[in-house]
């Protein structure tokens, strides 16, 4: 991808899964758009590692900022910094390079609208990427993460009451990549 400056390597089913889901409702219009990753452990076990946020407030408007070139300039520069960010996390530096299917799999979860963040447990980090007015509204990039590695049981709810809660969210989908997944230039 040749976008802002930048030349990005995708993974083939990941971006015809975004396409798929996210080409119909693009762009979203939602003013929170929510990307979840969590291990799935060959046990069956889930630990949600990082949440990451984008937000568009509308009411924050800049009718003065140029789009062409200190609106371009500033996602630039975001979305760089956006890629040195998930090169830090320790969910990238010490699962996502050792993960198999024998230990556990990186799984993602995209939506729209706000996410549960107790989900990461205690001791949470979080960390603005980014906040660039608009002509549009002032977007936004959010960053929320596991510090503490402990898979904790989780309380039973009943099946009726998880799936009452996924109805209620839009969302976009889940998917785990496969090994050897083709990477598209």
């Amino acid at each position: 991808m040749i976008w802002f400056n930048l030349v990005m390597d995708e993974i083939g089913e990941v971006a015809a899964y975004l396409k798929s889901t996210i080409g119909r409702n693009y762009p979203p219009e939602c003013s929170v758009f929510s990307l979840e990753f969590i291990l799935l452990t060959a046990d069956g076990d889930k630990l949600p590692l990082e949440t990451w946020l984008v937000r568009l407030d509308k009411e924050c408007a800049d009718k003065f900022v140029n789009i062409r070139t200190t609106l371009y300039q500033q996602m630039s520069t975001l979305l760089k910094s956006i890629i040195v960010a998930s090169r830090f996390t320790p969910a990238y530096r010490h699962y996502v390079r050792n993960q198999g299917p024998d230990t556990f799999i990186f799984c993602y979860k995209v939506f729209d609208g706000e996410p549960d963040l107790s989900i990461l447990g205690e001791e949470t980090k979080y960390r603005r990427l980014g906040y660039l007015p608009s002509p549009f509204g002032a977007i936004s990039v959010e960053l929320y993460f596991r510090t503490k590695m402990e898979i904790q049981p989780q309380p039973f709810v009943p099946e009726e009451e998880i799936l009452e809660e996924e109805k209620s969210k839009t969302n976009i989908g889940i998917a785990i990549p496969n090994e050897g997944s083709r990477i598209v230039p």
